[in-house]
């Protein structure tokens, strides 16, 4: 295995985003794409080696 990515339910996605923000986490991917209320999206560390997807 090279890498694990789990899938959390959150009831605030801007706040969720937010906080991972201040951790150094970027928004990969959101759907709908870079809408200001995404239902889904997807961020990752600088390097890449975590992610995590709401």
């Amino acid at each position: 295995m090279e890498g694990l990515s789990p899938n959390i339910f959150v009831s605030n996605m801007q706040q969720t985003i937010a906080f991972y923000q201040v951790l150094g986490f970027e928004v990969s991917v959101s759907v709908p794409d870079r809408r200001e209320d995404p239902v889904w999206a997807m961020v990752a560390n600088a390097y890449r080696t975590i992610t995590t997807m709401y």
